[in-house]
């Protein structure tokens, strides 16, 4: 009896029993002191020592050092029978790998029960780095990873974590869990930005958006408009807010936001490619569209729709139930683009003459295509925000001498740029369109009047080239002075 127990108790028996009991009975200190009095001479168990080291260290919470005292541990799990055991049954067919990445798996387990998030997260990448590609437990260490990354408020790491995932479950989970807490703390910016895992996230926000009001603040509408408008799929995006406006007429407090949805669902309709410009809506009662096939993503996002008639629309009849709903909503310059006649300049004014590049642009091809006048303020205006959007308009619109004489005043204002003393900055000067023109004019030089701007544009082209010649001789001898000097 008496050797029995101290072969239990000798540190080189090789026997393990002692030790494990001692760390079973909550006495952390004693087990650091036995530790540290055994390691300087005692190599036996060493690795065992180090792992009911690290168990004390957890419960006076130091977890950085129990995390060392683990990492220490982890050398002798194919070697000592008691962290053998700890991990698998002793006739159990483990490769040297296999049987760490159970270790880890372990003590990932330990570390989670005192929310030790940083020594999850290495220890979890560190079975991923070491276990075989078809480890069934690849999934759950990526999935550690991702929940304590964002856990952390590290919401890159967390996402390049879940988009690793070898499990589908596993990443439509956590696009879930991503679509909740970045919506909470308003960051879902970072998850329109990860196609990685677009596919699970769309998923995930098409089933939350239909359990929220959608009058009233719905992340995740908002998430998928920015999404789809994200990967320029302007037709999802525009059936996704005309869901939101369609469902507004049936909630309370959703008349007022309504208008808001379809302007945007119009908006991307626009932006569409024409082939791609329509959606799908209820057909109304009196329309007899009972074999109506729905083929539009309307069809995947509102399941009430799926046994009714579906009427295909475009952005006429969008803009038609959008001025239902309130005839202002629309710019005037866009009514006066709708309507396919003249445009009325002096009407328009007030809203032209501030007006961005695509609109300049877009009343240019009416005003080309209804054979107007085109006044001198409104080209004054487009060569300002878009002087060679200007000129191409108009050359491939066949007003040559129009287009050549906006192009003769850019290149007039470009020399003047390069004059010395002037406050002007530097501007660069449409020669491959003075090119085009040239070309185009010298096909009716027969014209006086196409003659002479044919001319006056190609002195006008040599005497910009000869000054950016100049200028540009002039300063490398420059370079070269201030080099030798």
């Amino acid at each position: 009896m008496a050797y029995h127990l101290a072969h239990q108790l000798w540190a080189v028996s090789g026997g393990f029993e002692f030790g494990w009991w001692l760390a079973s009975v909550n006495q952390p200190r004693l087990v650091q002191n036995y530790v540290s009095m055994l390691e300087p001479w005692c190599e036996w168990n060493a690795c065992s020592r180090q792992f009911i080291l690290g168990l004390s260290l957890l419960d006076t919470e130091e977890a950085e050092a129990a995390y060392t005292a683990f990492c220490k541990a982890a050398k002798g799990v194919s070697t000592e029978p008691f962290l053998r055991r700890l991990v698998a049954a002793a006739d159990a067919p483990l490769t040297q790998h296999q049987a760490l990445v159970l270790y880890y798996m372990k003590v990932i387990k330990l570390f989670e029960i005192h929310d030790a998030g940083a020594c999850v997260v290495r220890l979890a990448e560190t079975a991923i780095s070491i276990a075989d590609k078809d480890d069934p437990n690849l999934a759950m260490f990526q999935w550690l990873v991702f929940k304590w990354h964002l856990a952390g408020g590290r919401v890159e790491r967390a996402l390049s974590a879940a988009a690793a995932n070898p499990a589908p479950h596993a990443r439509d989970s956590a696009a879930a869990h991503l679509l909740t807490t970045l919506a909470n703390r308003k960051q879902l910016g970072a998850l329109v930005s990860c196609s990685a895992l677009s596919a699970e996230t769309e998923r995930a926000a098409v089933a939350r958006a239909k359990l929220h009001d959608a009058a009233t603040h719905n992340p995740y509408y908002d998430f998928l408009y920015a999404l789809h408008i994200s990967r320029q799929h302007y037709r999802k995006a525009a059936a996704v807010m005309y869901e939101r406006a369609t469902r507004c007429l049936s909630e309370r407090g959703g008349a007022g936001v309504r208008r808001k949805w379809l302007a945007a669902a119009l908006a991307c309709l626009r932006l569409a490619r024409p082939e791609h410009a329509f959606i799908a809506r209820p057909a109304p009662a009196a329309t007899p569209t009972a074999t109506a096939t729905p083929t539009t993503l309307l069809d995947a996002q509102v399941p009430n729709i799926r046994s009714t008639a579906l009427q295909v629309i475009g952005p006429e009849e969008l803009a038609a139930e959008l001025r239902a709903e309130d005839p202002e909503s629309i710019d005037p310059v866009q009514q006066a683009l709708q309507r396919h006649e003249p445009i009325d300049f002096d009407y328009l004014y007030p809203h032209l003459k501030d007006a961005d590049v695509e609109t300049l642009l877009a009343v240019t091809k009416r005003a080309i295509s209804t054979e107007q006048f085109l006044p001198r303020w409104f080209l004054l205006r487009f060569m300002e925000v878009g002087g060679a959007t200007c000129i191409r308009s108009l050359l491939c619109g066949g007003r040559a001498l129009e287009a050549g004489e906006a192009c003769c005043g850019a290149l007039r204002e470009a020399l003047h740029a390069l004059a010395p003393g002037t406050p002007q900055q530097p501007r660069a000067a449409p020669l491959a369109l003075a090119d085009l023109l040239l070309a185009e004019l010298d096909t009716h030089t027969h014209i006086p009047q196409y003659k002479e701007l044919y001319d006056d544009l190609q002195l006008l082209v040599k005497e910009y080239t000869a000054a950016a010649v100049r200028i540009s001789e002039n300063i490398k001898l420059t370079l070269q002075f201030t080099s030798v000097n």
